[in-house]
């Protein structure tokens, strides 16, 4: 775990120092690769939910607010 904040605070300190244009980050090529990787993040992330789990997880929610309003003091498990 250290070793990743010190690259990632070097990177940082680098990057201040020496600027973007000298480190070649304007180039095209990065910044599709950049937009590649944060589509795919995105798309594992959204892969990893269930959705099922996520619709019971939602609708008790809804049900607590709801319960919240009216005085209602019912509590439901949410687990999956």
């Amino acid at each position: 775990m250290s070793e990743i904040v010190v690259g990632m605070v070097a990177q940082l300190a680098i990057g201040a120092l020496v600027g973007s244009a000298a480190l070649g980050t304007d180039q095209s090529w990065i910044k599709f690769l950049a937009s590649t990787g944060a589509i795919l993040l995105t798309f594992l992330a959204g892969a990893e939910l269930d959705p099922p789990c996520s619709d019971r997880a939602l609708s008790a929610a809804s049900r607590r607010c709801s319960g919240w309003r009216t005085g209602s003091s019912r509590k439901r498990s949410t687990r999956c």
